[in-house]
């Protein structure tokens, strides 16, 4: 169950840094030259350089952006945690929608913002994967231990 957790860790805090991202790291960049005179451009010519990032830019609806592949993280780390505390076997068919709602968002983007979200989706499909073949013991027997342990109780 460890690396089910781990892989759900890491692939929310690649989530949460995008978002972080989104807002601090500058993605645009650009120079302005100003003249004081319009015939004496050569000599006395200024340019400055600009940066901005994508809020500062595209303003708070980008941040809603890149912050969407976050919910499907959510989404199946609460559908897996319900499943294991039900003791059932595997992600379950919630967190691979998840899965796949994230492949699809990363594909739809993939020259914009795709490429970044395609780490989060990778790892979302190893916690998946990781949970799908967790259990090292037979199919049914661990369904009979839990049975023999709850009539020993």
């Amino acid at each position: 169950m460890w690396p089910t957790r781990l892989f759900l860790a890491l692939a929310a805090l690649w989530g949460a840094g995008l978002v972080v991202a989104a807002a601090t790291v500058p993605v645009y960049s650009g120079t302005t030259t100003t003249c004081s005179y319009a015939q004496a451009c050569a000599q006395t010519q200024v340019t400055k350089t600009t940066s901005a990032t994508l809020v500062e830019v595209d303003g708070n609806g980008a941040l809603a952006v890149v912050a969407l592949p976050l919910v499907p993280v959510l989404v199946a780390a609460a559908s897996m945690h319900r499943r294991f505390r039900k003791h059932a076997e595997g992600a379950g068919v919630v967190a691979w929608l998840a899965v796949a709602l994230v492949g699809t968002f990363t594909t739809l983007g993939a020259l914009t913002i795709g490429i970044f979200v395609a780490p989060l989706f990778v790892l979302l499909m190893c916690a998946c994967t990781a949970a799908s073949v967790r259990s090292s013991t037979p199919p049914g027997t661990r369904t009979q231990n839990l049975m023999i342990k709850s009539h020993l109780l």
